[in-house]
């Protein structure tokens, strides 16, 4: 269902991103990798698909990728902690 919207709807992230939380639940990491990177291509700040790029890296192993992916998330999205309720969306 996801896969027929985002080709129905190739500029969706939320079809995208759907697709990427299937795959990502489901074990197959590469593939999900690819459809967030679609969602930030589409909407580079969208700050579910930034964070669970991180995570991905993480699962994968690659922790130096991850670490750098949630520096740049916390940038991006500005979740310091005087603006924590505000990232609570």
């Amino acid at each position: 269902m996801c896969r027929k919207a985002a080709d129905i709807l190739p500029d969706s992230v939320h079809a995208h991103h759907a697709l990427g939380n299937i795959y990502r639940d489901t074990g197959h990491y590469e593939v999900a990798l690819s459809e967030y990177k679609k969602v930030l291509e589409i909407e580079p700040s969208h700050r579910y698909a930034l964070w669970d790029v991180g995570v991905l890296y993480e699962k994968m192993g690659m922790k130096d990728r991850a670490e750098e992916q949630f520096k740049y998330y916390h940038e991006i999205t500005d979740c310091s902690l005087r603006r924590f309720w505000n990232c609570l969306d």
